[in-house]
């Protein structure tokens, strides 16, 4: 089977990197399985870039396009270049997989001359296909009734003028063209996608995400640790982001736990932290601290999560986090707020500890229980890594989405065997 996926990138950023792992577990199930992005980081047969790679008059295009859009701020709303819609990869595929397509390289008016030949499949990674600009929403509900007034204009991408409404509406004309299947990775948005006034019209699935747990397996603590030069006589616990100033990331209620634990508890145990602009977290005053800065090398990844004694996933908003796939997949435990999709993984007492939302003194009350308790967590890690395996490997995701797949390819065959009956009969 042919199919290509749709992103922004090809592994830079959360839903790129998972979209990139199903995309290879597909292939290593010996099927076609190809990439078409805007910007692509790394050399390979079977990604294409369509604006950072592509020619000069097509680089110079779409970034005119980008350009006017910004401006206007009406991005993904301009109906040209069909860079991707023409795209020879894309016209022989026999499923086209959308992932993030935030970016101006695909127009939103183009998904229903995408879908007319073959069926198109959209993994929602956020919220943004469903509201007028953020990518989640917290607790505003204006997504079930049309945007406007935005509280996040200045969010993600931001907007000179508040468009929300004008891009709320114009989903709603573009997706009424359109034929789609929505796949949702958590429970949380596949919900949410289905009680969107504009996404709720199509048939909505939840496949979760998967990783190689070959590669993200539980190492050694101590080699772990002496690769990554972190001390042996130590608990620690990580805190990992892409951008750790992100406040959505919750590093402030992390650093509020912190300082509501014990002072002892706070003396013997260390913090390694992970990702861009951990220097914006203030940690307490007595509490050592490894930054390791980005890590781009699954392996390294796997030996950050293996070293660690418990990760810590303060997010405030989340579909699916790529870190507490890993950290489970690495034996190691999470400590986590109860929001979005994270309790699919983080379930209570098995593989790890929720605190309600927001709650730094719960969060504090997991920390301190884990990591005091050595008995409970190597228990939870045995059983994070029975997980993982079960639920989240590329095998088990590659045969869901196959299995999609084969379903939409055989009800598109059978639809149009019986068009032509139907205009006779007509």
């Amino acid at each position: 089977m042919k199919i290509v996926h749709l992103n922004t990138h090809d592994v830079s950023g959360g839903a790129a990197r998972a979209a990139h792992r199903l995309h290879t577990g597909l292939r290593n199930a010996g099927h076609d399985s190809r990439m078409v992005v805007a910007h692509a980081a790394r050399q390979s047969e079977a990604v294409a870039s369509v604006v950072s790679s592509a020619p000069l008059p097509a680089m110079m295009a779409q970034r005119l396009v980008s350009a006017a859009s910004r401006r206007l701020s009406l991005q993904n709303v301009i109906p040209w270049p069909r860079t991707v819609v023409g795209h020879p990869w894309v016209r022989a595929a026999d499923i086209v997989h959308l992932h993030n397509i935030h970016g101006d390289y695909l127009p939103l008016t183009h998904l229903a001359s995408l879908g007319k030949q073959r069926p198109v499949i959209w993994t929602l990674h956020d919220m943004w296909p469903l509201t007028g600009h953020c990518s989640f929403a917290f607790d505003c509900a204006r997504w079930e009734t049309g945007c406007g007034a935005c509280p996040q204009i200045e969010a993600e991408v931001p907007l000179r003028r508040d468009t929300t409404a004008v891009h709320w509406r114009f989903k709603r004309w573009a997706y009424g063209r359109s034929d789609l299947t929505v796949v949702a990775p958590s429970r949380w948005l596949a919900e949410i996608a289905r009680r969107s006034p504009l996404l709720g019209r199509f048939p909505v699935r939840q496949i979760p995400y998967g990783l190689d747990t070959d590669i993200f397996r539980p190492l050694e603590r101590a080699m772990a640790r002496d690769l990554l030069g972190l001390p042996r006589d130590r608990m620690l616990t990580l805190f990992a982001a892409d951008n750790a100033a992100d406040l959505r990331k919750g590093s402030g209620y992390f650093v509020q736990a912190l300082m509501r634990m014990p002072e002892r508890l706070r003396e013997e145990m260390g913090v390694v932290l992970l990702g861009q602009n951990t220097s914006s977290i203030a940690l307490p005053a007595g509490v050592a601290s490894w930054d390791l800065a980005t890590i781009n090398d699954d392996r390294l990844l796997a030996a950050a999560f293996s070293a660690a004694d418990l990760f810590v996933c303060p997010t405030l908003a989340d579909n699916l986090p790529n870190t507490v796939l890993e950290s489970v997949a690495c034996g190691t435990p999470v400590v986590a707020f109860d929001s979005g999709g994270v309790s699919d993984i983080v379930r209570p007492m098995e593989t790890g500890y929720l605190a309600p939302s927001r709650d730094a003194e719960a969060l504090a009350h997991g920390l301190e229980l884990l990591l005091t308790d050595t008995a409970l967590r190597s228990r939870i890690g045995e059983r994070c890594r029975a997980v993982a395996i079960q639920e989240y490997s590329l095998p088990v995701q590659a045969e869901r989405y196959l299995d999609l797949y084969g379903e939409l390819v055989a009800a598109r065959q059978v639809a149009r065997e019986e068009a032509p009956a139907e205009a006779v009969a007509s």
